[in-house]
C-alpha cells in the first residue's frame, strides 16, 4: 500500500509508539491526524514531523462517547480516512488480587472499548476511502498472557479477537484489518513497571523500531505484525505446547518474585545504613549488595533442545587397511546433522561455569565419489549411505565475558555410536559389490562455540566441533576397508545450532 497522500488517524499520538508512528508515516508522505488527551503533547509530536504541515492535531478523550462523536465530526471534514491506527492504551501491572476495580475498568475502556467504538464511528469515512485499513496495536501479552499483567493481557486478548472477527466481517467491503503485537517498548508507560521489567529480564524495544515494523506491515498489507526474533518461537510453543509456556513462566515468576523481594530488602537496608552514616552504608553494601555477574541463578533444571546444522565430511588422503593403497581426493560432502538433546543445567546468573547434557543424534550421510578410487592395481567408485545414531554425554565449559547475552564455551563429549552403512563399490570393468553392515563403536567429540540468550528461558548454542563416530564397513574388497584422514573411520566437522528451552 502506498502511503503518499493517505490520511491517517493515530490515537495516543502524544508520545511513545504513537509519536514514532506519526513521524514514520509522515516521512512516507502521509497526512497524519494526531489524537490524544493533551494538546501540548500532540503539538510536540507535530513539531517533530519532517513537514509539520502534514500534521492535524485533535485533542479527545476516547473513553468518553461525546468526545468520540466530536472527533468523528472533525475528521469528517477531511472527506475520507485511509488508515485508522488504534494505538492508545494504558498499562497497569501488579498482582491480580491486589488490583482494584477502577484500574481494571480504566484499562478495559481505554484498551478495548474505545478502539471498538471509535472504529465503528469512523467506519463511514473508511468506506469512502476503500481500499482502506484499520490497524489495532495490541501486545505480545495478547497472545501470551503474562503474570502480573492479568487485566492488561485480558484487554489485549480481547483486542486481538475483535481484530480477527472484524477482518472477516469487513473483507467483502474492501476494508482490511491488521493486528500489530509489539513486545515491551521503552515508553513512559513502561516506567510504571520498571521493577517488573528488570525482575523478568524483559527486553524493551525503542518505539522507533516498533513504528518501522508496523509501517512496513501496513505497506505490505500484512494480516498481523509480530516482532522478529525469539517471540515467534514463543508464539509457536504457546499455540502448540502451551504447557511448556506455563512451566517456563511459572519458574520465571518465582524467580522474579525472589528478585523483587531481594530488591526491596536491599533497598530498606541501604536506606537505613545511609541514614546511619556512610561507614555503615559501605559495610552493609559490601556484605549485602549482590553483584549481578556472580549471583546464583535459580534457572537450573531440565531442558530440551532441537539440534541441526550442516556437517562437512571428507574422504581424502585415505589408506586401505590390510594392505594396498587408496588414492585420490574424494571431495568434501555437506550433509545434515540433526537430532534432539536433553540434559540438566546449573549455572550462575550471567555466566555458566559448567553445563552437562546427554545428546541423541541421528545423522544420514550420502556420499558419491566420482573420482577414481584406486585399490592396489584396481580402480572403481564408491557410493554409500551411512546412518549414524549416537548417544553421547557432553560437557560444556562456559567462560564469562561480562555480557548478559552470550558466553563462549569449549565442549567435550564421550559416547557410543551405531553405524549402518549401505554401500556399493563398482570396480572398473567389473560387477558392483554391494554391502550392508552395522557396527557399534566408541564415539567422541570436541568443539568451541558460544551460547546466545534469546529469552529468559530460551538459549541458542552455536558450535563448531569435530566428531569421531567410530568405524564403518564401506563394503570394499576383503581386507581393504578405508580409514579417513581423521582419527576414526567415520568422522566429520560440524557447525551445529541448538535451541534450548528450560523447564
Amino acid at each position: 500500500m502506498r502511503l503518499d497522500g493517505k490520511i491517517t488517524l493515530i490515537t495516543g499520538a502524544g508520545s511513545g509508539i504513537g509519536r514514532a508512528l506519526a513521524v514514520e508515516l509522515a516521512r512516507h508522505g502521509a497526512t497524519v491526524v494526531l489524537v490524544g488527551r493533551r494538546m501540548d503533547a500532540l503539538e510536540a509530536t507535530r513539531a517533530t514531523l519532517l513537514d509539520p504541515a502534514r500534521g492535524v492535531v485533535l485533542a479527545a478523550d476516547l473513553t468518553d462517547a461525546g468526545s468520540r462523536q466530536t472527533l468523528a465530526a472533525e475528521v469528517a471534514r477531511l472527506g475520507r480516512l485511509d488508515l485508522l491506527i488504534n494505538n492508545a492504551g494504558v498499562v497497569e501491572s501488579g498482582l491480580a488480587n491486589a488490583d482494584d476495580a477502577k484500574r481494571r475498568r480504566r484499562m478495559v475502556e481505554t484498551n478495548l472499548l474505545a478502539p471498538m467504538e471509535l472504529t465503528l464511528a469512523l467506519l463511514p469515512l473508511l468506506e469512502v476511502a476503500r481500499p482502506s485499513r484499520i490497524i489495532n496495536v495490541g501486545s505480545m501479552f495478547g497472545d501470551i498472557a503474562f503474570p502480573y499483567f492479568a487485566a492488561y493481557s485480558a484487554t489485549k486478548f480481547g483486542l486481538r479477537g475483535w481484530s480477527e472477527a472484524l477482518r472477516r466481517e469487513l473483507a467483502p467491503s474492501g476494508i482490511a484489518v491488521t493486528y500489530a503485537a509489539p513486545r515491551g517498548t521503552r515508553t513512559a508507560a513502561a516506567e510504571g513497571f520498571a521493577d517488573l521489567a528488570t525482575a523478568f529480564d524483559m527486553a524493551l524495544d525503542p518505539p522507533e523500531k516498533v513504528a518501522r515494523l508496523i509501517v512496513d506491515g501496513i505497506r505490505r498489507g500484512a494480516r498481523d505484525v509480530y516482532p522478529r526474533g525469539p517471540e515467534r518461537l514463543f508464539l509457536l510453543l504457546q499455540r502448540l505446547l502451551p504447557r511448556v509456556i506455563d512451566s517456563a513462566l511459572a519458574r520465571q515468576t518465582a524467580r522474579a518474585a525472589a528478585r523483587l523481594a531481594a530488591g526491596t530488602a536491599t533497598a530498606l537496608v541501604l536506606a537505613a545504613t545511609l541514614w546511619a552514616g556512610p561507614a555503615l552504608a559501605e559495610a552493609a553494601c559490601a556484605a549485602d549488595c549482590p553483584t549481578p555477574k556472580t549471583q546464583l541463578n535459580p534457572n537450573k533444571g531440565w531442558y530440551i533442545s532441537g539440534k541441526g546444522g550442516p556437517s562437512f565430511a571428507q574422504l581424502s588422503g585415505i589408506t586401505a587397511t590390510g594392505g594396498g593403497t587408496v588414492n585420490g581426493d574424494h571431495g568434501q560432502n555437506v550433509i545434515g546433522a540433526f537430532g534432539m538433546a536433553a540434559g540438566y543445567e546449573w549455572s550462575y546468573r550471567y555466566h555458566i561455569p559448567l553445563r552437562t547434557e546427554v545428546e541423541f543424534m541421528n545423522r544420514t550421510e550420502v556420499t558419491y565419489n566420482a573420482s577414481p578410487l584406486l585399490l592396489g592395481g584396481g580402480s572403481g567408485a564408491l557410493a554409500s549411505t551411512v546412518q549414524n545414531v549416537t548417544t553421547m554425554a557432553k560437557g560444556y565449559w562456559h567462560f564469562p565475558v561480562g555480557s548478559e547475552n552470550w558466553w563462549p564455551f569449549v565442549s567435550g563429549g564421550l559416547g557410543w555410536s551405531h553405524n549402518t552403512v549401505k554401500s556399493q563399490y563398482t570396480p572398473s570393468g567389473g560387477n558392483s559389490l554391494r554391502n550392508t553392515h552395522a557396527s557399534n563403536d566408541l564415539a567422541w567429540s570436541g568443539g568451541v562455540g558460544a551460547t546466545f540468550k534469546l529469552g529468559p528461558q530460551v538459549m541458542n548454542d552455536v558450535e563448531i566441533r569435530y566428531v569421531d563416530l567410530g568405524k564403518a564397513d564401506w563394503g570394499l574388497p576383503a581386507g581393504r576397508n578405508i580409514a579417513t584422514g581423521g582419527i576414526g573411520d567415520f568422522s566429520a566437522t560440524e557447525i551445529s545450532f541448538a535451541i534450548r528451552v528450560m523447564f
